[in-house]
């Protein structure tokens, strides 16, 4: 039986990914030593090549839920300042896309098959696989480089996805645009500033060993099948971020964790 609280408080549980993921952003935000906290937050971030972000974070834009149009809706995204010298700052956007198990035997190795086969294949609910979302946001940011800032809302992908998919464009079916809605541009054009670094990370109920694993086995054929070099993809786990809050008495967060059971990821005693 759940035990009500009979002290004067203000408690908000949000629901499975997306709960967690408010309730830590605006946590760090509320914080006394805020930049601090999302600096080592950012640290936990593995790359592909299992190496870290020792970033010196001395600004910090935070985007929840932003649409970027028919790229697709990040979970959340930064605009960061990473301080190298008094004189030197260097600009990262960091792209963070999150799935929680919801009680299913979650695995990054079945999110590539899913990918794999939907490259051939009109699935339902494709456009909700892990890869094919980081594959947008990786197009969308290519052209944002290359784009003038006067021209932001003509940003669209055509050839990329025929070429990808083998599939044809009639009418424009499988094109991508930015759209001209002016909030989307309007943090687009913030995007803008920050376009020479972009970093795509997974948030996910999985293990830093499997992840480990799986970019040994895997770099070579994803990059083969999208054409790009991933080097600037990472990963952070559901784990991490939940010792990460534990140690640094994030409690609202611990609190959404603990509401959600085991839905975020699987808590097992074998779990690497």
């Amino acid at each position: 039986m759940i035990q009500e609280n009979n002290k004067n408080e203000l408690e908000v549980l949000g629901y499975s990914e997306r709960g967690v993921v408010n309730s830590l952003i605006y946590e760090i935000l509320y914080s006394n030593n805020s930049i601090d906290i999302l600096q080592k937050f950012i640290r936990q971030i593995k790359l592909v090549d299992g190496s870290t972000l020792n970033f010196n974070v001395q600004n910090a834009k935070i985007f929840i839920e932003q649409t970027l149009s028919q790229f697709g809706d990040p979970d959340l995204f930064l605009l960061i300042d990473d301080k190298l010298t008094d004189e030197n700052v260097k600009k990262y956007i960091i792209f963070f896309e999150a799935k929680a198990c919801q009680h299913k035997n979650w695995q990054i190795s079945k999110q590539f098959e899913e990918f794999e086969n939907g490259l051939t294949t009109h699935r339902k609910n494709y456009s909700s696989n892990l890869f094919i979302q980081l594959f947008f946001k990786t197009l969308f940011f290519k052209k944002l480089k290359n784009t003038e800032e006067n021209q932001l809302q003509t940003i669209q992908v055509e050839e990329e996805l025929r070429v990808l998919t083998n599939r044809l464009l009639i009418k424009n079916r499988y094109a991508r645009k930015i759209g001209k809605n002016k909030t989307v541009i309007e943090a687009v054009r913030r995007m803008k500033y920050y376009a020479d670094n972009a970093l795509f990370i997974m948030v996910i109920p999985e293990t830093e060993c499997n992840m480990k694993q799986f970019f040994k086995d895997n770099k070579n054929k994803i990059e083969t099948l999208l054409k790009c070099n991933i080097k600037n993809w990472g990963y952070i786990t559901w784990e991490q971020i939940e010792k990460f809050c534990q140690e640094n008495q994030l409690t609202k967060t611990m609190g959404v964790f603990s509401f959600n059971g085991q839905q975020i990821y699987k808590k097992s005693k074998n779990r690497s």
